[in-house]
């Protein structure tokens, strides 16, 4: 497309000034599919035409389309297993936290069953990989109202 080659010419332009580039995609399996393929053409061709040494970060789920494309090059697979202990302390300090500072249930005698609901609940969704979904909540959660 015109406007993905606008932008690797002129990522292509700006490389010439720096020693180093770092690209840096998240979530790229987002992306239509037909389009990130013409994405991964684009990076590849700048790693091929860059006099700089290039590094491209690219993040997603491991869309077939993507995990082929990507084969040939180093690739480090983080798994939510890995920060399954983190996510759990995470949520459950942040539940403290908000149950401690009084801005849910403050006169509540329910608060340890409740709490305890949450943790339970935020551990589903840690394991469907909604780590960003499941901060949001909390904070939402913690915000007293006016």
């Amino acid at each position: 497309s015109p406007r993905l080659q606008e932008s690797r010419d002129l990522i292509l332009q700006l490389a010439k000034h720096f020693p180093v580039v770092i690209i840096v995609i998240d979530a790229l399996d987002e992306c239509n599919p037909a389009t990130r393929r013409q994405f991964l053409h684009a990076m590849e061709s700048i790693l091929r035409a860059c006099s700089s040494f290039v590094k491209i970060f690219i993040s997603s789920r491991n869309d077939q389309d993507i995990v082929y494309k990507l084969q040939d090059y180093p690739n480090l697979e983080l798994s939510s297993d890995r920060n399954r202990g983190d996510f759990a302390k995470f949520v459950k300090s942040e539940t403290s936290s908000i149950f401690n500072s009084g801005a849910m249930l403050q006169y509540s005698t329910s608060k340890e069953e409740l709490r305890q609901r949450i943790i339970r609940g935020y551990g589903t969704e840690q394991r469907r990989g909604r780590f960003r979904w499941a901060t949001l909540q909390l904070q939402a959660v913690g915000t007293k109202p006016p």
